[in-house]
């Protein structure tokens, strides 16, 4: 794949400017260092990403199956999954022309996901605009979501490394089986921590794991890959946690989607499931909100909800779970020699709990 001469403004004016902004607000001091050291090299590798989901797009386009594929990929997205692929290739011997595929493939996979999940849960919004399937129906969108994963799988069938494709698809099938757990819990009222944390693992953490993962092998760094996979891991699982935080305190204007749409959808977050759990009128409350028998646009349950989480703490204690996780991120790296790559790394992961979108 050909590099273009100059980054794309949503790559590398979006995502390492807001990552920048976020982490200098919360003291990662030395952030600004760690991007300038690789900020050559970060702004090839992002624009060939870029390029490369440009070019899917417009392929996308010219098929049968592929239109509100296209649709998608053109609404942009943090592109952060495929970021950590080049992060980790770069805690190696640098990125390769498999890590740039393996980067390409990350971000295939994760948006054939969204199209299936906006069918599942009747979304109206994504990344500010109408979703795919609002514009196209559900059942083009369900075969374009099929359409981006096969490309993704061809991504990593170009590599020639067999192991890494084996080990993506144990992360579809993980994902597969969270989604099918979820689904059978929605509108049931309050789930337990274990089921949502076996959920938020396969739907979210491990597409997160695989990304470091991959991105450590596409570098030469297989002695290190599980440790890599790791901190992928709780990574994801505290970017989860967030976007759980996002959706009960979150504004529509940054995160894309209106506020509470998990609770309008019949799914318990954490937020919420800490909530419920810490005393009976509020897994009541939240319990006929998932059954639809409340509405969450009622003024008057929005201030319910409010006095629930006052009364149990459960933001704030959701926060802590997550900088928890980044906690553990961040020791899985402890056996990887120490470069401005690995510190960027850790200082993206510490980010993450303070983003708002």
């Amino acid at each position: 794949m050909n590099h273009p001469q100059s980054p794309a403004p949503s790559m590398t004016d979006g995502l390492l400017k807001s990552l920048q902004q976020v982490a200098t607000k919360y003291g990662a001091v030395h952030f600004d260092n760690q991007i300038t050291s690789l900020q050559g090299n970060l702004a090839q590798d992002l624009a060939a990403i870029e390029h490369g989901v440009a070019s899917i797009a417009e392929f996308a386009a010219s098929t049968a199956a592929g239109g509100p594929a296209a649709y998608l990929l053109t609404k942009g997205g943090k592109r952060l999954r495929p970021f950590l692929v080049m992060l980790a290739s770069h805690c190696g011997s640098g990125v390769s022309p498999a890590s740039t595929q393996l980067a390409l493939s990350v971000e295939l996979v994760h948006n054939a996901t969204l199209l299936h999940d906006d069918v599942v849960d009747l979304g109206d919004a994504r990344r500010g605009a109408p979703t795919a399937r609002a514009v196209y129906g559900n059942a083009a969108s369900i075969f374009a979501g099929d359409w981006l994963l096969l490309e993704a799988l061809r991504c990593i069938h170009n590599t020639g490394m067999p192991h890494v494709m084996e080990t993506m698809l144990d992360v579809v099938q993980e994902m597969i089986d969270a989604e099918v757990k979820q689904l059978a819990q929605r509108g049931r009222g309050v789930v337990d921590l274990v089921t949502y944390f076996d959920v938020i693992s396969g739907k979210t953490a491990a597409l997160f794991g695989w990304a470091t993962m991959a991105g450590a092998i596409g570098g030469g760094l297989e002695d290190t890959a599980e440790s890599f996979k790791r901190f992928g891991h709780h990574l994801g699982i505290a970017f989860q946690i967030v976007d759980d935080l996002l959706d009960v305190q979150g504004d529509p204007s940054k995160i894309g989607k209106d506020t509470f749409a998990d609770l309008s959808e019949g799914k318990m977050t954490l937020p919420t499931i800490l909530a419920a759990h810490s005393d009976d009128e509020a897994a009541a409350v939240f319990s006929a909100l998932c059954s639809g028998t409340l509405d969450v646009c009622s003024s008057d349950v929005r201030e319910r909800i409010a006095e629930c989480f006052r009364r149990s703490e459960s933001i704030p204690r959701a926060k802590t779970i997550a900088e928890q996780h980044i906690d553990y991120a961040v020791a899985a790296l402890s056996a990887v020699p120490d470069s401005s790559a690995k510190r960027l790394l850790v200082a993206v992961a510490r980010a993450t709990v303070h983003r708002n979108s």
